[in-house]
């Protein structure tokens, strides 16, 4: 089946992007379909699925990326309930937070493995560069500029936060070999 094909138009453009917010397997794997054949797509029509489905997931988008900041909370939480269930009663780590974590982290391993947003990211990225839309951004629908720009500033951040680290190992190896001197 050709991508150009009527039918590919009625069963991506009418069905699967329709059902791309159902699920975030529905989500990956049209994202994955439409790497696949992006080459053959005029770039317009590229830009425009890739638009449609950052408008339709918006809202569950925004709920993963929350469930994530509440699990990383929960998470950290556990680790100190747990160093104290470690030296203070063996085994117990503080009451509903270990089901509260238990439930964060279904949330979370249920985001990694049916494709989290890093994974979304990724695949979004390769689908502008590969589908030829990085040199068009003119034909970007304002939902595809907007999520582009957010993952530019994320990889800055990252940068910027992963440079910062590195210079306060140096740091600490220069302070820790100046004490050695004396």
């Amino acid at each position: 089946m050709s991508a150009r094909s009527a039918f590919w138009g009625a069963a991506v453009g009418e069905v699967l992007l329709a059902l791309v917010d159902a699920d975030s397997q529905v989500h990956i794997e049209v994202l994955r379909l439409l790497l696949g054949v992006c080459k053959e797509l005029p770039p317009a029509t590229l830009a425009r699925y890739l638009g449609h489905m950052l408008a339709a997931t918006a809202a569950s988008r925004a709920r993963a990326s929350s469930q994530k900041k509440k699990f990383a909370s929960i998470s950290s939480a556990a680790a100190s309930h747990a160093a104290f269930a470690h030296h203070g009663v063996p085994g117990y780590i503080a009451g509903g937070a270990a089901s509260e974590w238990s439930d964060g982290f279904r949330t979370v391993r249920s985001l990694k493995y049916g494709g989290s947003s890093d994974g979304y990211s990724e695949l979004y990225r390769k689908l502008v560069v590969v589908g030829g839309l990085s040199d068009k951004q003119e034909l970007w629908p304002a939902e595809l500029k907007q999520y582009m720009q957010e993952l530019e500033e994320r990889r800055q951040q990252e940068e910027a936060a992963r440079h910062a680290q590195q210079q306060a190992a140096r740091d600490d190896e220069q302070q820790a070999g100046d004490g050695d001197l004396f």
